[in-house]
């Protein structure tokens, strides 16, 4: 579940303040996010952060667009910049929330193993930063847990990869020693060979010389 923050929640945001455009922005921007116009909210939020860079409404909710619309490497560079401007504990529980709902997705859209489990982990790490500035937050622990048991099924799967790799590794390996045997001859087998493929020319060449004989019988005969 994504976290939204409107403007109208109480914030300490250092004694920051910022002007009735800013503000008009802002709210305009949220009732065409909840209208789901992430596009449009999108740019109302981007206008009004030209005005007031460190607005963190205007960041939160902006990062919460990219995120609907599944942009979710710019969600997540978008919260960064909310939590480095921030000191406020329940925007930070939120903010933390939405992170590891991002890393969560993009761990879902990954195939590579390797960033597969660096997004779960950063997920997972998200969700502990969360549930430090709210602890009973039900649905971050459930979130917490739900990232845990994907870890954990990343890890089986990996591993289950490494015994396959091992056990074709070793098949060939037992093979190997079998395809070199049938390979390798006696010394009285490459003898009775050589006395065969011998006895084989011999006969080829006796063959081969009494057609040239009635060849030139034939020839001679022809006047």
């Amino acid at each position: 579940m994504i976290r939204f923050f409107l403007i109208i929640l109480s914030l300490s945001l250092s004694n920051q303040i910022f002007s009735q455009t800013d503000r008009s922005l802002v709210r305009k921007g949220n009732r065409e996010y909840n209208e789901n116009q992430f596009n449009k909210a999108e740019v109302l939020y981007k206008k009004s952060l030209l005005k007031t860079p460190t607005l963190a409404q205007a960041n939160y909710n902006l990062g919460n667009t990219y995120y609907k619309q599944k942009r979710y490497d710019k969600s997540i560079e978008q919260y960064q910049k909310v939590l480095a401007n921030t000191k406020d504990k329940k925007l930070g529980a939120q903010t933390y929330h939405n992170l590891g709902n991002s890393y969560l997705e993009r761990y879902k859209s990954e195939n590579d193993q390797q960033k597969k489990s660096q997004f779960i982990d950063n997920s997972i790490q998200a969700y502990k930063n969360s549930l430090l500035n709210s602890p009973k937050d039900k649905d971050t622990k459930y979130n917490l847990s739900y990232a845990l048991a994907l870890k954990k099924l990343l890890q089986q799967q990996k591993q289950q990869q490494q015994k396959q790799q091992q056990n074709q590794k070793q098949q060939k390996q037992q093979e190997k020693p079998k395809q070199e045997k049938k390979q390798e001859l006696t010394k009285e087998e490459a003898e009775k060979l050589l006395q065969a493929i011998r006895a084989q020319e011999n006969n080829v060449q006796e063959r081969l010389n009494k057609k040239e004989d009635k060849d030139k019988v034939k020839i001679e005969k022809e006047w």
